[in-house]
């Protein structure tokens, strides 16, 4: 299955194009950094879009969530999922950016969350925000959640968690459960007792988080 989406991106006159390569990274950098001191979404578009030329909003997408992971405040990461998704809604990147960059970071997931515990959350969050706005299907969602694509039940548990919260948080539980219908989320979650034993089954997991389905 192919996973990427493509989304017509709006086209700016005010792209930078006299920045180096490190330069435009720096920048970007701000983009995440300046908006978590003044929570300026308006701002943080227009930074990006100066930025943002053919083939780069992947890059900024994983320096935000590189920025995501750096921070251990759960409320930062909160924001800087949210600036993701914005600056989709806003048309400075698509959602195939997004989910490239996650599609990438997903497959390191249980190594990752070795050194950052929220990575699984993180990148559920960026997913389950796009898919409470219909950006994406969820079958995107079960696609990079898969057993195939991440290996340990409780990263793959950690990212669908999130997303399940998002689109619950968004939308109630009821539309919630109706958007992933078509999904396995049993299954998705399945852990393998010789190895993950001490986790909790599945049912038990899911009524942890509030999400019985």
């Amino acid at each position: 299955m192919r996973i990427h989406e493509h989304a017509h991106r709006a086209t700016t006159s005010n792209v930078r194009t006299d920045l180096s390569e490190e330069d435009r990274a720096s920048y970007s950098q701000s983009v995440f950094t300046d908006f978590l001191s003044s929570g300026s979404v308006k701002e943080a578009v227009a930074a990006a879009q100066e930025l943002v030329i053919p083939g780069f909003g992947p890059v900024l997408v994983g320096i935000g969530v590189n920025r995501a992971y750096d921070t251990p405040h759960a409320d930062e990461q909160a924001k800087i999922c949210s600036l993701v998704i914005e600056l989709v809604a806003h048309k400075v990147i698509a959602i195939s950016d997004v989910l490239s960059t996650v599609e990438t970071q997903s497959k390191a997931l249980d190594d990752t969350m070795l050194d950052v515990p929220a990575a699984p959350k993180i990148l559920g969050d960026i997913l389950g925000a796009a898919l409470a706005k219909d950006m994406l299907q969820a079958a995107v969602l079960g696609a990079l959640a898969a057993p195939e694509a991440i290996e340990g039940a409780e990263a793959r548990r950690g990212l669908l968690a999130a997303a399940l919260q998002q689109v619950k948080a968004a939308r109630g539980k009821q539309e919630m459960k109706d958007v992933v219908a078509g999904l396995d989320i049993v299954g998705l979650m399945a852990k393998d007792d010789e190895i993950e034993g001490y986790l909790p089954s599945t049912a038990d997991f899911l009524a942890e988080q509030g999400l019985s389905l």
